[in-house]
């Protein structure tokens, strides 16, 4: 299980990760509202650790200023599967 601390620096970055569906084979990790430095680290932070944890079913990490998109295979994990490793 990956957990994060995500710290609310003037309303940037949201104290619970927000987890979206984008189609039936990605979901959109969304950290904060606006583009900054500090949030974009903390999303590079969590590309690496994802990456490096060689979860069954992730076929590719994208990361973006302030989200990562994690497209996987839906016939190797099942999404509230994925979601429970993620948090």
């Amino acid at each position: 299980m990956i957990n994060f601390f995500i710290y609310n620096n003037g309303g940037k970055m949201y104290q619970k990760t927000q987890y979206l569906t984008a189609g039936d084979r990605a979901i959109v990790l969304e950290f904060g509202n606006e583009i900054s430095k500090e949030l974009n680290l903390l999303v590079r932070k969590i590309y690496y650790c994802i990456n490096n944890k060689n979860i069954e079913g992730i076929e590719e990490t994208v990361p973006t200023y302030r989200s990562l998109i994690i497209y996987y295979n839906p016939q190797k994990v099942k999404y509230t599967d994925l979601t429970r490793q993620l948090e």
